[in-house]
């Protein structure tokens, strides 16, 4: 019997899932990245930017687009997703999409976040002692709620 240690919550931590799987995890996230590769390879220049593949699960391609414009899309290709699937050996007859923009690389602002209002900027730059006036060398570009919350 493997000896399981869960959390009050319920959860197993993390760390015990990975030492369990051990190899078999790694193997499994190279074997997708692998496969994502070829596939990706196989479709139109104009989708190859907007998907890869989430996860092969039984008979079912799992496919992550960047919004639902894009899932719109490969629903119309999936007849030639699933042809580039099987070219590259997967025993596949159906494509599941999933929606998850594209994460913001780090040292990049996010071009979706808000920026906070005026009073609670004034707020954030008194707290961190810098000068409300624009044109102080002191000043740093003013933080959106994503790059404060996200940090």
């Amino acid at each position: 019997m493997t000896n399981r240690r869960s959390t009050t919550s319920g959860f197993t931590p993390v760390s015990d899932i990975v030492e369990r799987s051990g190899d078999s995890l790694l193997h499994r996230a190279r074997w997708l990245e692998t496969v994502n590769r070829r596939l990706l390879a196989l479709l139109p220049p104009a989708l190859r930017d907007h998907v890869r593949i989430a996860n092969v699960q039984d008979e079912i391609l799992v496919l992550q687009v960047e919004s639902p414009a894009w899932s719109a899309k490969m629903r119309f290709h999936t007849p030639a997703i699933l042809d580039a699937a099987r070219q590259v050996g997967l025993h596949v007859s159906q494509v599941r999409l999933k929606i998850a923009p594209p994460p913001v690389p780090p040292g990049q602002v996010n071009p979706t976040s808000t920026p906070w209002p005026p009073q609670v900027r004034r707020d954030i730059m008194r707290a961190l002692g810098l000068s409300e006036d624009p044109e102080s060398e002191s000043n740093h570009p003013s933080p959106s709620k994503s790059d404060i919350v996200n940090k």
